[in-house]
């Protein structure tokens, strides 16, 4: 029998407990959740505290931690001031992060040395940072997330729970009590980004829900309303990211297109010209249009546009935009540093798509533009849709084929009507796709088509008084440390 002197959370503070490791076959092993390495090596919360785990060939062998004492550890140091005794960085390192997620993101509290370490600060932290990296597999993972209606957290599902959450308090919105719209919402790794309109500036906020940085960043060209504003975040993986603003044409009056590209690598903002006019649709020879959705793949950015007077007829007349983002270097070897980030833009054109063919007739009521195992779709949504209540089958899911400029379907539903929803907004995660809007009288409803088996389910949170902005994706564990 031996100790292990092992750091944990309580309240905040750091505290010394003592592993006493007694070999038992523990049955919770395998269901404890947890982190784990390649050795085999599991940290996880249960009842009555955390359990170290580590695997024999009889079994597991299950550390049992003792309550708190009251000594701090140095971290930095290593040593335990009560015994005089030091481990190396590396052990307490390795145990910490092995943790579960959530409870790596308290490890801010343990001591300066430890904020420090999860801000990206010294360079000995960099092997806890890789290590936290290479166990990612099991972070959590929510899908769909929201903000909720006060703008005090945001709402997840996780994946792996299968259970609804509150999560990560949005406080660093500053000026909270003066925001009067909310706009979009997306994430890479353990950044949030999201867009709020205040009454003198449109801006980006940004947050590191590990680190706990955050930023505020305002855009060079500010739009004149946030639904005609596409943002996307792209992450590196490797600490960095981009920020894709596109300001999409509005009127026949305001036909210009802005692209703003923000790089933290260099912490600039860059202003691209798209080298495109608002899109002209030839039917009925009328360019007014609408924006219908925007995606990124490989590089390129599509903005897909709708044609408003020929819906009118039952038709879904649509244009693709395709932006080449060019010098974005995500991965830090595609652009030099001294290379400006530019797009050249070219138009495709995709055929008449008659709506009636679905049984439900009239025009899209709204689109959506996702990238889904990597293939753009296209979901639409019938006018036929009454109130809170969607008709079976008044969703069609197409394949835009990039070579031969044409649809392909890929599913249509729901098989039966659903009640209590409102699709306004879609996101495509791990190969389904979850649709889903605000409601104000009651909870949140969402949408979800497995779009390989075509099979539709549907659920709705436990939260009451609707979704304010986007919802979307996030995986923190992904790239936990991304610098801000």
């Amino acid at each position: 029998m031996f100790r292990i002197v092992y750091c944990v959370l309580c309240g905040g503070l750091a505290t010394i407990v003592k592993l006493v490791r007694v070999p038992v076959v523990c049955p919770q092993a395998a269901a404890a959740g947890g982190r784990s390495d390649e050795s085999g090596t599991r940290v996880a919360a249960g009842e009555g505290g955390i359990y170290f785990f580590s695997a024999r060939a009889d079994g597991f062998v299950s550390s049992t931690i003792h309550p708190p004492m009251q000594r701090m550890l140095s971290c930095k140091k290593g040593t335990s001031s009560e015994e005089g005794i030091s481990y190396p960085e590396e052990v307490i390192e390795k145990i910490v992060s092995l943790l579960p997620f959530p409870a790596i993101l308290k490890a801010r509290g343990l001591t300066k040395w430890w904020s420090a370490a999860l801000a990206g600060g010294p360079a000995a932290s960099l092997q806890y940072h890789a290590q936290v990296s290479s166990t990612d597999s099991e972070s959590d993972k929510f899908c769909p997330v929201y903000v909720s209606p006060d703008f005090r957290c945001f709402i997840g599902f996780n994946l792996t729970t299968r259970k609804w959450r509150k999560m990560y308090n949005v406080a660093f919105f500053p000026n909270q009590k003066k925001i009067w719209s909310f706009g979009s919402c997306t994430a890479t790794g353990a950044l949030i980004c999201g867009v709020v309109e205040a009454p003198t500036a449109t801006q980006i906020f940004l947050k590191n829900v590990v680190s706990g940085a955050a930023k505020t960043l305002t855009m060079p060209v500010r739009p004149k309303r946030l639904e005609h504003l596409y943002v996307e975040v792209l992450g590196s993986g490797r600490g960095t990211f981009q920020i894709l603003v596109y300001l999409h044409p509005w009127t026949i009056y305001h036909p210009e297109a802005h692209l703003q590209v923000y790089d933290s690598r260099r912490d600039t903002w860059h202003l691209l010209a798209t080298d495109m006019p608002i899109p002209y649709f030839t039917y009925l020879k009328t360019p007014f249009s609408s924006f219908a959705g925007a995606a990124v793949l490989d590089d390129r950015l599509y903005v897909l546009y709708q044609d408003k007077m020929a819906s009118l007829g039952g038709h879904f007349t649509a244009q693709l935009m395709a932006y080449t983002l060019v010098a974005l270097g995500r991965d830090g070897a595609a652009a030099g540093a001294d290379d400006e980030p530019r797009c050249t833009g070219v138009r495709l054109d995709f055929p008449l798509l008659h709506f009636p063919e679905f049984e439900i007739g009239g025009r899209p009521r709204e689109t959506g533009l996702l990238v889904c195992d990597g293939e753009l779709l296209v979901v639409a949504v019938s006018e036929a849709m009454s109130g809170n209540v969607l008709p079976a089958h008044s969703i069609a899911v197409f394949k835009l084929d990039l070579d031969s400029e044409d649809w392909i379907h890929v599913a249509r539903g729901p098989p039966a009507p659903v009640a209590g929803i409102s699709c306004t907004h879609f996101v495509a995660h791990k190969g389904l796709i979850y649709m889903g809007g605000g409601s104000v009288k009651g909870p949140v409803v969402f949408l979800v088509l497995d779009v390989r088996k075509e099979k539709w389910t549907c659920f709705s949170s436990p939260f009451y008084g609707g979704a304010f902005g986007q919802f979307f994706a996030f995986e923190p564990g992904l790239d936990p440390f991304v610098m801000i």
